[in-house]
């Protein structure tokens, strides 16, 4: 079977992704389209297979269990490397997806099993970076000095980058189509931080929620404003310990490493020290967007 290679550039980080057709197929589509770019040295390179095994036997005889999301992936570390397991309740729990990174996070394998026991991968599966890979892998990445990502609707509107975090139904996705015609979206649930050139920039990811308006660029941080939903536009700031304290409940976390939940409160810390914090409680109509370009 040919393989390919695709290279994505995803919150400043270049990944090259090298697998068969099956895999590589779906990193060619949609979502990912605005962050292709030509080949160039990666920061971590993936190399994507189908298993000849069932996938524990892969994993280093010394590895052990760091954390377990008792849903579908768990963490383990061993041989001198990173590995995480992900199940499929299709598959009755048993692993069909095994990562395995070098303990650098500069080179990688995605293993696959497909076509066992009757099960044939799901269409989201096909991708070698679906859920839950993508947002672990990410935090294992950013969590080393590199950054955050917030589980937020971000977007540029002249030249403001504007990040709204929330956590489920408080108004994402809303806040994304309302702003769709008068700004750029960079994405709709995910967005990350890093520090940039002496300040905070913020970047799209592929993985969007409701919205599937997605933007690869970096933009300078202007405002974060928490959502939620109110009976009438009211934006109040917030700072100090309450400001950094939200941005953190809406952060993917690195919770299975001490050094990285403390690398994560500090770039809270920092970013709340650069940037104007506020909690907006907002009616979801296009009112909402004139209000706040006159605020922000």
């Amino acid at each position: 079977m040919s393989e390919s290679t695709v290279y994505l550039s995803i919150g400043g980080l270049v990944f090259s992704i090298t697998g068969p057709s099956r895999y590589m197929g779906a990193l060619n589509e949609g979502r990912y389209r605005d962050f292709h770019r030509s080949a160039a040295e990666a920061d971590l390179a993936l190399n994507v297979h189908d298993s000849p095994r069932e996938l524990e036997e892969l994993l280093p005889p010394s590895s052990r269990k760091v954390f377990d999301s008792n849903t579908v992936w768990s963490l383990w570390e061993g041989g001198g490397g990173i590995h995480m397991l992900l199940r499929s309740p299709v598959m009755g729990g048993t692993p069909y997806r095994l990562a395995s990174f070098d303990e650098g996070l500069t080179t990688g394998d995605v293993w696959t099993i497909a076509g066992r026991g009757g099960h044939s991968l799901l269409e989201g599966e096909r991708d070698p970076l679906e859920f839950p890979l993508s947002e672990v892998l990410m935090v294992l990445l950013l969590s080393r000095g590199l950054g955050l990502m917030v589980h937020a609707c971000g977007l540029e509107s002249g030249g403001r980058g504007l990040l709204f975090p929330g956590n489920s139904t408080h108004g994402k996705s809303t806040m994304a189509s309302l702003w769709r015609d008068r700004a750029r979206i960079l994405n709709d649930d995910r967005i990350i931080l890093r520090e940039r050139e002496g300040a905070i920039a913020m970047y799209g990811t592929p993985w969007h929620g409701d919205m599937s308006d997605v933007s690869a660029e970096g933009v300078p941080l202007t405002a974060v404003s928490f959502l939620f939903h109110g009976r009438k536009n009211v934006l109040a700031p917030v700072s100090g310990a309450r400001a950094v304290s939200m941005l953190l409940r809406r952060s993917f976390l690195p919770v299975w490493s001490r050094e990285g939940m403390e690398f994560s409160l500090r770039f809270c810390e920092e970013t709340e020290e650069r940037v104007a914090f506020g909690e907006l409680r907002f009616v979801p109509d296009k009112g909402v967007v004139d209000f706040l370009e006159c605020r922000i």
